[in-house]
């Protein structure tokens, strides 16, 4: 109630919903869950829009991972917020193509392989050491206080009349549809 009554940003309410998760963590006593290592941590991604009539205006806050992309008025669309864990992803697959190209397995085969499992989880876990509320990595909602501390929570802001459509998308959404999401962005 006391955050409604202060007309709050997207980024006010990233906060107060990362503060709920950390209490409902400790209220369940989750076995393994330790804040000192950020990748025993369940965490989630999320893009809040918020709306506002009076001004015309609209805000935008992304976490990690999921993205806003509008389509204006001549029906282009624009990516309005960024892939915060896209290079984290990136440095992760180019070990993989090395690996790949070494070996001269599929990608595909390399990461089903279980001779590289173990360098492969250790590349994710390393990866997720780096960029989880970290100040050089991305904000994913977990509970952790860094994801304020560290000030990794963005938000962006546009005028509703230069929008048709706003699209909330994940990137899975980008990694099923790749060809769609190029053409529409191209």
């Amino acid at each position: 109630q006391e955050l409604i009554e202060k007309s709050p940003s997207p980024k006010d309410i990233v906060v107060v919903i990362n503060q709920w998760v950390r209490s409902e963590f400790e209220r369940l006593k989750i076995q393994g869950l330790d804040y000192n290592s950020p990748e025993s941590i369940p965490g989630v991604s999320i893009t809040l829009a918020l709306l506002d009539g009076k001004t015309e205006k609209f805000r935008l806050s992304d976490i990690a991972d999921t993205m806003a992309i509008g389509k204006t008025k001549d029906g282009r669309f624009k990516m309005l917020t960024n892939d915060q864990n896209a290079i984290f992803d990136q440095k992760v697959m180019d070990e993989i193509i090395k690996i790949s190209n070494e070996t001269g397995l599929s990608i595909k085969e390399v990461i089903d392989s279980p001779e590289h499992s173990p360098t492969i989880k250790d590349l994710l876990i390393k990866a997720s050491k780096e960029k989880i509320n970290s100040r050089q990595g991305c904000v994913i909602l977990n509970g952790q206080e860094e994801l304020v501390t560290n000030d990794l929570i963005e938000e962006h802001e546009y005028d509703i009349s230069g929008y048709d459509e706003l699209w909330l998308v994940s990137d899975g959404a980008m990694l099923a549809f790749p060809e769609v999401i190029s053409l529409l962005l191209s």
